[in-house]
């Protein structure tokens, strides 16, 4: 079996039937469908339960209790036998012949090789109109990534970092390196980096492929719309924002404290700069878009979190004065947010 498409699932009745259909229609490769139900109560289980009565490819399980959006990645994962993994929420989309690009990709990198990769995405509305597009985060893919022969082969710009550098570009950024959606990588990978495992809230597949990083030689970015990545109300991006991003930072506190020595030497970092690093690049820039949009108590209880968590690198940072000089302002710090570029 070569991919194994993984698809946790909570009350995404109203999307779940397009998302499995979208990988049905695959051709070119071997798959399997796995999808994990945390205790949906919209009628999800019997739309999956119909669809795998329907197709060999799919088999299932079903959560007795919601054991939350973590471990359902946890359990979904662990369903999987094929030899390469792709993480597909329930209410996105897999584009035609998705599969076949990958698989001729694994192909082209060569077999022996440990890498992970993923490709854009696709921006689409509940209502399956495009919005946007996900391309390469610019702080951690670059143009000189770029390998033209790779390039030319696959017929689009192919981004290929050494993974040192990528977890150096990650942890100096805070960001994740691949789309959700989109990511690829091999089952002895995937067991090897330790799985979804950590508890995060918002981002466990964040903090999964840091860890992935420490485990492979390379990664790469296709850069070809492979899938359609879903904005909506009640999606997990949406949500993170509905809850005025506490929760979200203390999934980033929890990366900042749980990036273990193996890692940071990997990286070639150590444990000031990654405090630096989470006040400046979490802290501040949270604080900042708060602040511009006038949401001034938001702001305030996120800049007292970095100040709880790493106090010496708050005090110590020049952007976290300045927020804090903006937020004293009032409406005047609110106007000045809206024309300042500050650089970060």
């Amino acid at each position: 079996m070569r991919f194994s498409i993984c698809v946790p699932n909570f009350n995404y009745a109203a999307y779940l039937k397009l998302t499995l259909e979208s990988v049905l229609r695959q051709t070119g490769a071997a798959f399997e469908i796995c999808v994990a139900d945390n205790n949906s109560s919209d009628g999800s289980q019997a739309l999956i339960k119909r669809f795998a009565s329907e197709n060999a490819h799919i088999k299932c399980a079903f959560n007795a209790t919601n054991l939350g959006f973590s471990d359902n990645l946890l359990a979904v994962s662990q369903m999987a036998a094929g030899d390469w993994h792709i993480l597909l929420s329930a209410d996105d989309i897999m584009a035609e012949g998705t599969l076949n690009f990958y698989n001729d990709f694994i192909d082209t990198v060569g077999p022996g090789k440990k890498f992970a990769f993923h490709s854009s995405c696709d921006k689409i509305d509940s209502e399956g109109t495009k919005i946007g597009f996900l391309g390469p985060r610019n702080k951690v893919w670059r143009t000189t990534d770029i390998d033209a022969n790779l390039s030319s082969t696959m017929g689009c710009d192919v981004y290929r970092v050494d993974s040192k550098e990528m977890l150096r570009r990650s942890l100096s950024t805070f960001y994740g390196p691949f789309n959700f959606a989109a990511a690829c990588y091999s089952a002895s990978s995937y067991i090897q980096a330790g799985g979804y495992t950590g508890g995060r809230m918002y981002n466990p597949d964040k903090w999964f492929h840091w860890r992935l990083l420490t485990v492979v030689d390379e990664v790469f970015f296709l850069d070809k719309p492979a899938f359609q990545y879903r904005w909506h109300s009640q999606n997990q991006a949406a949500i993170q924002q509905k809850s005025q991003a506490l929760k979200y930072l203390v999934d980033e506190y929890r990366n900042a404290i749980e990036v273990t020595p193996e890692m940071l030497s990997f990286a070639q970092m150590d444990t000031t700069v990654l405090q630096r690093n989470f006040i400046e690049e979490v802290i501040v820039k949270q604080a900042f878009a708060a602040i511009k949009n006038g949401r001034r108590k938001e702001a305030s209880r996120v800049l007292y979190f970095g100040l709880a968590t790493f106090p010496v690198q708050s005090n110590r940072s020049k952007l976290f004065w300045t927020m804090k000089g903006l937020l004293l302002l009032g409406p005047i710090g609110t106007w000045a947010a809206k024309i300042i570029r500050p650089q970060f």
